[in-house]
């Protein structure tokens, strides 16, 4: 069966497939292409302080243009 993807869906695919494949060139793929980001939502009210954040790793961000 064949499957139509777009440039971002196969590359999505690929490195899911890499990191699958061995934990070595999961280490790998994560050491030279990618990264973490961190969502971090704070509290505007003073009298109830909140921060919290939530790490995600990425292989690829999505720009709009």
């Amino acid at each position: 069966m064949r499957q139509q993807q777009d440039t971002h869906e196969f590359y999505n695919v690929l490195c899911a497939n890499i990191e699958n494949c061995s934990k070595e060139m999961a280490d790998l793929l994560k050491q030279s292409i990618g990264g973490k980001l961190v969502n971090e939502t704070k509290s505007l009210e003073k009298d109830y302080p909140y921060v919290g954040e939530r790490e995600e790793e990425f292989f690829a961000l999505t720009l709009d243009i």
